[in-house]
């Protein structure tokens, strides 16, 4: 027999923590007034330390830190690892904070867990092979982690790095083998969402006062490192949904942000490392000061979700602003209102979804921002031009080369694959809310879709409609840009350019470029010289070797701008010396930013 969230309060009063209620929450819920963080205030006389607000709006954060993370690249291709770390940078609460791995070749979900961060913790990770060629996700960090035992699965177990947890193949398709199940997870990007604050107390509805949180103890690092009570994390992973309001009986709060993370890429063929920042989108007051957003928690549990109860809690326990108002906007029986994935969001999905799925970077994290669909539109990642730098003679006195990488985070919220019985029965489904094509969108007619709450455009069509489908032999189906990706730059430093199309592989001269040549993959790298720095194999396409030896260049999606971010990476090795060397650049663009 299930347990009332009354009584529930009143057992947690008593530190018991077996009760079966659970957490699935989405929406403002509770601010808590103990522990809220501040920013300072230079608008205030005199200038003040002020505490958060409620977002209205979401804006790529300039400084690095925020609610919404994302890694453009990782790679774990013959001999390449990739680092890892999340910092919690807010001193008085922890985080519920969900990590997700997708594939680089069609954004596909690989690994996701729940981290519970202390106030001021950071963890570190990393990607690498083991010896039989499987994909692993290695830590010794002592952090809190959903499922509770991974940490334990997660530590290598000798010199030689073997063990970890296997990224996994289950939404791969599955007629191709453990070779191309390995190769496909062994390039993606990563998404790293603030869920929930954990504050040190919370309001107690049966005594109506604050009371320590059991939850917050259990993550709190002492001595070191924290307790990580298996018996306290039973609230969070079982299904049942609650209202948001209630989520404080659990310990759970509207997240408050403060993230930031690092990578690193390292080469261990020529020993030369690559790293940068993750992008971070903050969510922001009307002012644009650091605010607190939507609670978007949901249970790391495999448990399929019952879509009526889902949806008749969208209307009600689960805020209305996630039951979608738009015209030809989610069922009400779907995960529709959370996600914006066209293979979860349906009333009848093709990919039936877990919880485990949800949230992800199209669950609103703002009540200014009424559907998935807006909340991708407001991550203001879309580019016309990127442009960079770049080195290319690898066959010179100090040999140098470079790569690109170009990555599209949010690609798989307007359009995804379903793996059907075989490659060829593969097809591309699209969010018809975004639409398809100039005139697909469910009723027939634009939408307006709103950018937080800064600017109401007239969307006649999904950015990604020119995609198709490619057969990739032995990875499968790869969706593939259908556009004009034209590539402009220089031979040298001195004003020789040249032109060309990042989708032909034998020719880098002078010429108009063919708007029809494809570009594949959720993440592609662009190869200028004749070795790859990254190894990459799923991801990579040389653009010639008549680049010229050095410049700048720029990528213009020539139809329309697209959702872009990236880097420039390049190799030098010191002939006399032996020694290796690597040098990151971050993509630039100048395009004009909406009012």
């Amino acid at each position: 027999m299930k347990q009332s969230i009354l009584a529930l309060g009143a057992a947690a009063a008593l530190g018991f923590a077996g009760a079966a209620q659970a957490v699935v929450a989405f929406g403002p819920g509770t601010l808590h007034n103990s522990g809220l963080p501040t920013f300072w205030d230079e608008s205030a006389s005199p200038f003040t330390n002020t505490p958060y607000n409620q977002g209205e709006k979401l804006h790529l954060a300039a400084g690095g830190i925020g609610s919404v993370l994302f890694t453009p690249y990782y790679n774990v291709q013959n001999g390449t690892d990739t680092l890892l770390s999340i910092a919690n940078t807010d001193n008085q609460n922890g985080k519920a904070v969900k990590v997700r791995l997708r594939t680089a070749s069609n954004s596909d979900d690989v690994l996701d867990f729940t981290l519970l961060l202390s106030p001021g913790d950071m963890w570190t990770a990393t990607l690498t092979r083991v010896d039989d060629g499987a994909p692993v996700i290695q830590t010794t960090d002592t952090s809190c982690m959903l499922p509770t035992n991974g940490p334990r699965r997660m530590l290598p177990t000798g010199l030689g790095g073997e063990g970890g947890v296997e990224l996994k193949s289950g939404n791969l398709p599955a007629y191709l083998d453990d070779a191309a199940h390995y190769a496909l997870s062994s390039e993606g990007y990563i998404e790293v969402l603030n869920m929930a604050d954990i504050p040190a107390q919370y309001f107690n509805i049966v005594t109506s006062a604050y009371e320590a949180s059991a939850l917050y103890g259990t993550i709190k690092h002492t001595g070191g490192k924290p307790e990580c009570n298996a018996n306290q994390f039973i609230n969070l992973t079982s299904t049942d949904i609650i209202p948001n309001a209630d989520a404080q009986n659990y310990g759970l709060f509207p997240p408050t942000g403060g993230l930031f993370g690092s990578w690193i890429v390292i080469n261990q063929d020529v020993v030369s490392a690559y790293s940068g920042n993750m992008t971070a989108v903050r969510v922001e007051d009307a002012n644009g000061n650091p605010a607190y957003g939507n609670i978007i928690f949901s249970p790391q549990r495999n448990t399929k979700i019952d879509l009526a109860t889902l949806g008749a809690a969208i209307g009600s326990k689960i805020d209305a602003q996630y039951d979608a108002t738009n015209s030809g906007g989610p069922d009400v029986n779907s995960a529709g209102g959370i996600t914006a994935d066209p293979l979860l969001s349906t009333s009848a999905p093709i990919q039936a979804p877990v919880w485990w799925d949800l949230p992800d970077m199209s669950t609103p994290l703002i009540t200014a921002i009424s559907s998935p669909q807006d909340q991708v539109m407001a991550l203001e990642l879309a580019h016309h031009q990127i442009y960079n730098e770049y080195l290319n003679d690898a066959t010179g006195s100090v040999p140098m080369w470079t790569d690109w990488v170009v990555s599209q985070p949010t690609r798989r919220y307007h359009a995804a694959v379903d793996y059907s019985a075989s490659a060829a029965a593969a097809r591309l489904v699209w969010n018809m809310t975004m639409g398809s094509s100039p005139t697909d969108y469910a009723d027939g007619s634009a939408d307006n879709i709103t950018f937080g709450d800064e600017v109401t455009a007239v969307v006649t069509d999904n950015v990604y409609n020119g995609l198709f489908l490619k057969d990739m032999g032995d990875l499968g189906p790869f969706a593939c840009l259908d556009t004009g990706i034209v590539l402009t730059g220089s031979l040298d430093r001195e004003e020789g350019s040249v032109e060309g199309d990042v989708g032909d592989p034998s020719d880098f001269s002078p010429g108009k470029p063919d708007p029809k040549v494809a570009r594949c993959g959720e993440v592609f790298v662009v190869q200028f010289a004749g070795s790859s720095v990254f190894n990459a194999m799923v991801t990579s396409e040389k653009f010639g070797d008549t680049a010229g030896k050095a410049g700048f260049a720029q990528i213009t999606f020539a139809e329309r701008s697209l959702p872009v971010v990236g880097y420039s990476a390049t190799s030098i090795r010191n002939s006399e010396t032996g020694k290796n060397y690597g040098a990151t650049y971050g993509h630039r663009w100048n395009d004009v930013r909406l009012p």
